[in-house]
């Protein structure tokens, strides 16, 4: 929604979260939606800025391959850090 206003949005996608860009999401069996093919989208809402930390995919044993293709980049820990220091507002999820 934000993004619908003309605000600069960053998303960041660390620890569990990193399984939300997952490809080939089976979620029947828990009874909820995937929502990984809705962040496709989010190009087209302006959201430019997407970064996925590289230690969270490491520990869940995810690489590039696993993920579903949208413009991201992959950054450590401490670039991670300085991105969220940076923001005016947090919203996490």
């Amino acid at each position: 929604i934000a993004a619908s206003y003309d605000h600069q949005i960053t998303m960041v996608f660390i620890d569990d979260g990193v399984y939300a860009l997952k490809t080939k999401q089976q979620t029947t069996a828990i009874g909820i939606k995937g929502f990984a093919e809705t962040y496709l989208a989010l190009e087209d809402y302006g959201i430019k800025q997407i970064y996925i930390d590289k230690n969270s995919l490491l520990v869940r044993g995810l690489t590039k391959e696993d993920l579903i293709t949208i413009n991201y980049k992959i950054k450590t820990e401490t670039e991670i850090a300085s991105l969220m220091a940076a923001q005016d507002i947090l919203l996490p999820f």
